[in-house]
């Protein structure tokens, strides 16, 4: 009984959210992205150099304190960051909450204007090492967000010891344009508007091996980890009874969207901001 009250309580949980989530999306928002552009610089050593340029245009009243988030959950830490608006160094304010990077600044306001800031940050551990072929998965352009994107771009700049040595490239989330601009190289283009709610996933693969680079820690498991036996077949039958074949179907469908159109799956980075 106790099984089936906690299951109820997550089904109306969940519809919650999902109202809330096109309330939230309904309002208008007093400022949008006129571009996010993104370099990730790979170093010899595995780290990343990731730098977001991001240029804001407001058009009504609205906070003059900006922030950026990223979960953790996929990196061993992120540090030396670092805050600009043209050549002026903010004083930014980071925190770990929660399992997230947050990294947030001031700045004079006085609507309808246009800021541009740019955020660099140092990556250690967010590669993925794997038997065959390591990757640089990032979830670049982030999703969680009140206001669309009209354009971006992220670069993906290998170190010499890969220049030729790509494997293969690839983008989720949000359509763009993919090219290797050479033997190091690789840029994601948008094709459309960002909408909120949608991101950008960049995968570049290359051969395991060619660089030192030891596996990150969070990617090892551990030694004693405990496996979730899920539901039992009693229960699942009790799933099926209590929720309505048109909401299974209805999530059935939505994570088969998700998988066609979003799908990596575990890289780092995305979060939010605004």
């Amino acid at each position: 009984m106790k099984f089936l009250q906690c299951l109820l309580f997550s089904f109306l949980l969940l519809m919650t959210v999902l109202l809330s989530s096109h309330a939230v999306e309904a309002k208008s928002s007093p400022f949008y992205w006129e571009f996010i552009n993104v370099e990730i610089d790979v170093q010899e050593n595995g780290d990343m150099l990731v730098t977001e340029t991001q240029k804001y245009v407001f058009t009504a009243a609205h906070t003059n304190e900006r922030y950026r988030y990223i979960p953790l959950d996929r990196v061993d830490r992120i540090d030396n960051v670092e805050v600009f608006e043209g050549e002026k160094k903010l004083a930014a304010s980071t925190n770990t909450e929660k399992g997230q990077q947050w990294i947030k600044w001031r700045h004079t306001l006085n609507p309808p204007e246009s800021h541009i800031f740019t955020i660099k940050y140092r990556v250690k551990g967010g590669l993925h090492i794997q038997s065959k072929e390591d990757l640089l998965y990032w979830k670049a352009i982030f999703k969680e967000r009140s206001a669309p994107i009209n354009n971006g771009t992220v670069t993906v700049r290998l170190p010499k010891s890969l220049a030729g040595q790509i494997s293969s490239f690839k983008s989720f989330g949000g359509s763009a344009d993919t090219r290797q601009v050479d033997d190091r190289t690789v840029e994601f283009t948008l094709q459309d508007v960002l909408s909120p709610g949608q991101g950008l996933e960049v995968q570049v693969a290359f051969p395991h091996g060619i660089f030192a680079v030891s596996t990150p820690k969070w990617q090892q498991a551990p030694a004693n980890q405990s496996k979730s036996t899920g539901a039992s077949p009693i229960e699942r039958f009790f799933i099926l009874l209590i929720v309505p074949p048109s909401i299974l179907i209805g999530l059935i469908l939505a994570i088969r969207y998700r998988v066609l159109n979003g799908g990596g799956g575990g890289g780092g980075g995305g979060g939010g901001g605004g």
